[in-house]
C-alpha cells in the first residue's frame, strides 16, 4: 500500500500510456540481503492498475544496489 500511495502522490493519475517495464534496485540496512524476487513482487503488485493494467504484459528486473544503514530504500523505475 506504501508503494501505491507514493505513486499517487508522484503522478497524481494513472500511467497513460501505461508503463512497458519495471526495474527496481533495492538497498538494504544490513549485510542481510532480503530475496530480489519477493521485493519485485510486491513492488509490482502495488502498482497494477496504476502504472499499467495487468503486471503479465511488462518486463521486470530486480538488483541489488547494496547496504544503506541510514537510508534503506527501493528505487523502482517505469519506462
Amino acid at each position: 500500500q506504501k508503494v501505491a500511495m507514493a505513486f499517487l502522490r508522484a503522478f497524481r493519475r494513472k500511467l497513460d500510456p501505461p508503463a512497458i517495464s519495471v526495474s527496481i534496485v533495492y538497498y538494504c540496512a544490513s549485510k542481510r540481503q532480503p530475496d530480489g524476487d519477493n521485493i519485485l513482487k510486491s513492488v509490482t503488485d502495488a502498482l497494477q492498475g496504476l502504472a499499467y493494467p495487468n503486471d503479465r504484459g511488462i518486463g521486470m528486473s530486480a538488483m541489488p544496489g547494496g547496504i544503506d544503514k541510514d537510508a534503506p530504500r527501493v528505487e523502482v523505475e517505469l519506462r
